[in-house]
């Protein structure tokens, strides 16, 4: 058959020499391929690349490298950006290689409907590593992590990207431990650190062959937590505040502090429900605010710690009258509690037992 004839078919043919350099396209390839004016140095392999869904140099480039081999037919089945299934087949020839190309339009099905909205518009970074842990899926949210277009992504490895400067060594090591993990035990779940300064977490499975990866930005998350400071119970300051507080005292400054250590409240809530601990937590919290002199903490597994505003004149007295105090509230009898008072001491003392440093 002539160049002539193909010239006259609907069917999209186009010649190739064997690197896959355009020696001829017919009037329907060059309308399907959006190719006006080409030449030897105009290469198949990139223009189907340009308009396919994936990334397809590499596979295309084997393909051709079977057929110059073989010579036998091969074909290929890809999907374009435009919704249409592409088949090339290409056809060992005296004149180089023929690719003949056949369309067919395939229509987004509710599951993929679904798919697109839950998944490639998540705020999650979501992808899938196929086999030789090459990206074979990214979502939007990944792409614009790491600051490239899917054609630059899909076909390739960490390493290539590393490589190509897409990926930090660091994030990659990160990448290849917990690749690892899930090859080996089918599965990988963790919090990490990444080099944007956000955390992650980062849940992994096998899949097919290939890697499942979500990784959700828990930043915020995590610093709310880390800067909380307020107990959710007593509504008092909490154990951070009180180190924190401590941390900031003077060192040519003494002040009093006074602790209602609570010591079996772990076996009362125990034994007894976490509903009635949280009653006596609530009940000395309460009876705490009435000493407006007094800043009180509520540290959790200790009891409630009270700081003075300035040294007591007579710290045993008071001890005596507050101890006093407690005693008339009515909490359980089983709830033993002690009254401690002292200077503050970071070095020793009941402070030094449980305030980080």
């Amino acid at each position: 058959m002539t160049l002539q004839l193909f010239e006259h078919l609907s069917q999209p043919i186009v010649l190739i020499n064997p690197d896959g350099g355009i020696k001829y396209l017919n009037s329907a390839a060059k309308h399907l391929l959006n190719v006006t004016d080409y030449s030897e140095e105009l290469n198949l392999v990139e223009v189907i690349e340009n308009i396919s869904l994936i990334k397809s140099r590499k596979y295309l480039i084997e393909i051709l490298e079977s057929v110059n081999q073989t010579k036998q037919k091969k074909v290929v089945v890809i999907k374009d950006k435009k919704h249409q299934e592409l088949t090339l087949k290409f056809i060992p020839d005296e004149l180089g290689i023929i690719v003949e190309i056949t369309t067919r339009s395939y229509s987004i099905t509710l599951e993929q409907e679904i798919f697109n909205f839950v998944v490639e518009n998540s705020s999650d970074m979501i992808f899938f590593k196929g086999e030789g842990l090459a990206y074979e899926y990214a979502n939007k949210t990944y792409l614009r992590f790491l600051n490239v277009e899917k054609s630059d992504l899909l076909g390739l490895t960490d390493e290539e990207l590393v490589s190509k400067g897409v990926l930090s060594p660091i994030f990659q090591y990160q990448c290849s431990k917990s690749d690892a993990e899930v090859i080996k035990q089918g599965n990988y779940s963790n919090v990490e650190f990444f080099t944007n300064q956000n955390y992650y977490q980062i849940s992994k499975r096998k899949m097919n062959k290939g890697i499942l990866c979500v990784a959700r930005d828990i930043t915020n998350e995590i610093n709310a937590y880390q800067e909380v400071e307020i107990d959710s119970v007593t509504s008092l300051y909490n154990r951070k505040a009180l180190a924190r507080i401590l941390k900031s005292i003077p060192k040519d400054k003494e002040y009093h502090v006074i602790g209602i250590i609570l010591e079996n409240f772990g076996e009362l809530s125990k034994d007894h429900g976490l509903l009635l601990g949280k009653r006596c937590l609530k009940q000395l919290a309460q009876f705490v605010r009435d000493y407006s002199d007094i800043l009180f903490f509520h540290v959790a597994g200790i009891g409630f710690i009270g700081l003075f505003d300035k040294l007591l004149s007579n710290p045993e007295l008071f001890q005596q009258s507050f101890a006093s105090e407690v005693a008339k509230l009515n909490l359980p009898s089983i709830l033993k509690t002690e009254i401690v008072i002292e200077k503050v001491n970071l070095e020793s003392g009941f402070l030094a037992a449980f305030i980080d440093d």
